[in-house]
C-alpha cells in the first residue's frame, strides 16, 4: 500500500539495475521464477558463502530456487557480495551499509516473486488466490471490524480475492 505522494512503478525485474528510485518512488519488480532475468546458476554465484550454505539447506527444490533467485537478484541489483546484509528479528534482510542507501523487500509464492525497492522502508507481499479453510475465522481473528464488515459485504464469489487483497496488504505493512 503506497502512501500519498508515492509513485509505485511496477515492471518485470531487470537483469541490471538501471537507476535508484527517487525519493517518493517505489520500484516493484515482478520475477517469473521459472524464467528469471539472470540464469539461476549465475544468481547462485552472486551469493555470499553464508547465503550459499543457507540455500543448500532448503530441502524443497522450489524453496531453494526461490531463495537463490530472490537473494541473487537482490545481490546483483542492490547489494553486491561485499556489502553485508543484516537481518531484523523477523528475518527480513536489510542493508546497514550507507553505500546501499536503499530499502528493499522480497516475497515469493508459487512461481512468482516481487522485489520492492525504495529510499525508505518498504514491504511487499504476494499470494496465489486459492481456497482457504476457515477464511471467515481468519478474517474475524486478524482483520479490523471495518475490514471484516467490508469482507462480509462482498459477494461470495469475490471473497477469496478480497481476503487475499486484505491479507497481502497487512503482510506488506508488517514487513
Amino acid at each position: 500500500m503506497a502512501t500519498a505522494g508515492t509513485v509505485v512503478r511496477v515492471a518485470a525485474c531487470p537483469a541490471a539495475f538501471g537507476r535508484a528510485p527517487a525519493a517518493g518512488e517505489v520500484f516493484a519488480w515482478r520475477i517469473d521464477l521459472a524464467n528469471p532475468p539472470v540464469p539461476a546458476d549465475e544468481l547462485f554465484a552472486r551469493l555470499t558463502a553464508a547465503e550459499r550454505a543457507r540455500a543448500t539447506r532448503y530441502l524443497s527444490p522450489a524453496s531453494r530456487t526461490q531463495f537463490t533467485i530472490g537473494r541473487g537478484l537482490l545481490r546483483g541489483l542492490l547489494a553486491p557480495a561485499d556489502v553485508p546484509l543484516s537481518y531484523l528479528p523477523s528475518g527480513k534482510p536489510v542493508c546497514p551499509d550507507p553505500r546501499c542507501g536503499l530499502h528493499f523487500n522480497v516475497t515469493h509464492t508459487d512461481g512468482v516473486a516481487v522485489l520492492a525497492v525504495a529510499r525508505r522502508p518498504v514491504g511487499v507481499d504476494v499470494e496465489v488466490v486459492r481456497p482457504v479453510r476457515d477464511m471467515g475465522g481468519l478474517v474475524r481473528r486478524y482483520f479490523s471490524p471495518a475490514e471484516a464488515e467490508a469482507f462480509a459485504a462482498l459477494p461470495e464469489a469475490d471473497q477469496p480475492a478480497g481476503f487475499f487483497r486484505g491479507w497481502t496488504t497487512k503482510e506488506a505493512v508488517i514487513k
